[in-house]
């Protein structure tokens, strides 16, 4: 007998040619994981696709029996670049797809980024794997939402956020350094980079000679600290050459700020740090919004 899927009153049969079934990403509506027939593979079509992408496959997956759950969504994307490319589309992988749980296994860490030689350059593969045993009642376009981010984020400019901050002001240091890396930027943020041993110089001058955007705190405390202020003339004068730093102040509290930075717009934090972390979305992220209606 055969076995089909119905959503909201629409009827898929497995294709025949490819032995799955295939169900764009806006018909999947109220399935369930737990709907996927036994021993069968779900396609989802209409995915994002980033740019420069080769390849793109998602798949739902049910290989119990009739009456078990052995779920898992798994997939990803390749991409092939000149062989040069290699660390450009590797950051660019994990830029977009963040550390996850290793699946069940534990011994493959999600995402699993690789790389291989091909003719012509390299062949660069992103691939995640989850499970659903314990969750038969996600619905397919839930369990597919890690995918869809990824992409999404892969289609964002490049941005690189230094964190310059006093140390008395590290707690609103950190939460905007979490909030910056969820929305897909690669932070430099002191005590991740810095350990026992480093050149604190060294690794803050190395620092600002890779990175896309200083944002500054400034405080009633900060704005006094040589620290902050040779940070920011750094800054200043890697964009001045035209290197491309872009410093971009964000204002903690009701202190003075400084006279270099007057003409130059802030984020404002004094009510809160979430009204700050979206204008600067809207500054780093700008043009780059996803298309909400996949």
């Amino acid at each position: 007998m055969e076995r089909t899927i119905t959503i909201s009153g629409r009827v898929y049969r497995k294709n025949s040619t490819v032995d799955r079934y295939q169900i764009p990403i806006h018909e999947l509506g109220d399935l369930w994981m737990r709907d996927i027939p036994p021993h069968s593979h779900l396609e989802i079509l209409g995915l994002p696709d980033p740019h420069g992408a080769s390849e793109i496959e998602v798949y739902g997956l049910n290989a119990g029996d009739e009456g078990e759950h052995e779920l898992s969504v798994y997939g990803g994307a390749s991409f092939k670049v000149p062989t040069e490319e290699r660390s450009r589309i590797v950051a660019r992988l994990r830029r977009a797809f963040p550390d996850m749980d290793p699946n069940w296994q534990g011994f493959l860490r999600n995402p699993h980024i690789s790389t291989h030689l091909v003719e012509g350059g390299i062949l660069a593969n992103v691939f995640l794997n989850l499970k659903f045993e314990d969750r038969p009642e996600t619905l397919v376009r839930d369990a597919v939402l890690p995918f869809i981010d990824g992409f999404r984020r892969l289609d964002r400019p490049f941005v690189y956020v230094f964190i310059c901050h006093a140390s008395e002001d590290k707690p609103a240091a950190r939460d905007l350094a979490l909030a910056m890396k969820a929305l897909g930027a690669e932070v430099w943020f002191d005590e991740w980079e810095i350990r026992v041993g480093d050149s604190i110089v060294q690794k803050i001058d190395h620092a600002l000679g890779r990175v896309s955007h200083l944002v500054v705190l400034l405080s009633r405390i900060s704005v006094e600290r040589p620290w902050v202020q040779k940070e920011l003339s750094s800054a200043l004068m890697l964009q001045l050459s035209e290197k491309g730093i872009r410093v971009l102040p964000l204002r903690l509290d009701d202190c003075t700020v400084p006279p270099i930075l007057a003409d130059i717009k802030y984020a404002d934090a004094r009510t809160g740090m979430t009204r700050a972390v979206v204008e600067l979305k809207a500054v780093l992220f700008a043009g780059s919004e996803p298309d909400e209606s996949a």
